[in-house]
C-alpha cells in the first residue's frame, strides 16, 4: 500500500513538472506577447544604430545611441543622444514632459526646445509600434526557447522584412535595392513577462558601388520602473535666468 502511495505521488509530480515545463509553441508565444501588451507603459530602452558604406578603400561610418526614459501613458521621455559621423561627436541630453521641453548640448547649455518628441525617438519606435512590427513578420520567423527567453530569428532577403523595420527605424538604403537586402534578425522575449527585452537586424547589402551595412540593436529593460519624467529644479533655474 505504501509502495502503490509513493508510485501514485510520483506521478503526479511528473505531471505537474510535465505541465510547467512544456513549451509553447511561436503562434502561442505571439499571442501572450499581444495579450500582455497593455501591461508596458514605461519603460528605459536602449538603441544602437550603425551605417558603415565602403566604397574600394574608403569606408564612411555613422553611429548614433539613443538612451532614453519612456512614459507611453503620457508620452513623456528623458535621455540622451550620442552620435558620431566621420571625426565629429555630439551629445544631447534631453527632457520632454507634458508642459516643458529642455536641451543640452555642449557649448549651449540648457536651452527651451519645441515639445516633440518625435524629435529623438520617434513614436513608431515606442514599445507596442514595434510589438506590432513583430506580429506582423510572425510568419517568416523562427522560434527556439534560450534560456528564459523565447528567440525569434531570421536570415536572408525578404522585402517584408526590410518594410516592416524601415519604419520605426527610418531605413533608407542607396546604391542597393532593398529587397536584395540580407537580414540577420534576432528578437527575443521574456518566458515569464511575454515583454521584447531585444529587437536586433544587421542589414548587408552590396553593388557595383560597394558594400553598405546597417546594424540596429534595440534593447527594452526597466519595465514598470520609470516612475515620472521630471526636470531637475537645476535645470528649470539656468533655463529661467535672462541672458546676458
Amino acid at each position: 500500500m505504501k509502495k502503490a502511495l509513493l508510485f501514485i505521488l510520483s506521478s503526479i509530480l511528473l505531471f505537474v513538472l510535465g505541465a510547467c515545463s512544456k513549451e509553447l509553441s511561436k503562434e502561442e508565444v505571439i499571442s501572450e506577447m499581444n495579450d500582455h501588451a497593455d501591461e508596458v507603459e514605461n519603460y528605459h530602452t536602449l538603441v544602437d544604430f550603425e551605417v558603415t558604406a565602403v566604397n574600394g578603400d574608403e569606408e564612411n561610418k555613422s553611429v548614433a545611441k539613443t538612451e532614453t526614459d519612456v512614459m507611453e501613458s503620457t508620452n513623456e521621455i528623458a535621455g540622451t543622444v550620442n552620435s558620431k559621423q566621420g571625426d565629429v561627436k555630439t551629445t544631447v541630453e534631453y527632457y520632454i514632459t507634458k508642459d516643458y521641453a529642455v536641451g543640452y548640448m555642449e557649448g549651449s547649455g540648457w536651452q527651451q526646445i519645441p515639445n516633440e518628441p518625435n524629435q529623438f525617438l520617434d513614436e513608431k519606435a515606442y514599445y507596442n509600434e514595434i510589438r506590432k512590427m513583430v506580429d506582423s513578420i510572425r510568419n517568416d520567423l523562427e522560434m527556439e526557447l534560450k534560456d528564459d527567453q523565447y528567440v525569434f530569428t531570421f536570415q536572408g532577403m525578404s522585402q517584408d522584412i526590410y518594410d516592416a523595420f524601415e519604419s520605426p527605424y527610418h531605413l533608407q538604403v542607396t546604391g542597393v535595392d532593398e529587397d536584395e537586402m540580407d537580414h540577420d534578425v534576432i528578437i527575443k522575449v521574456n518566458q515569464d513577462t511575454f515583454y521584447i527585452e531585444h529587437v536586433e537586424n544587421i542589414l548587408t547589402g552590396e553593388s557595383d558601388q560597394g558594400k553598405l551595412t546597417i546594424s540596429i540593436k534595440h534593447n527594452y529593460t526597466d519595465f514598470g520602473n520609470i516612475e515620472s519624467i521630471e526636470i531637475p529644479d537645476d535645470v528649470m533655474d539656468e533655463i529661467a535666468q535672462p541672458s546676458p
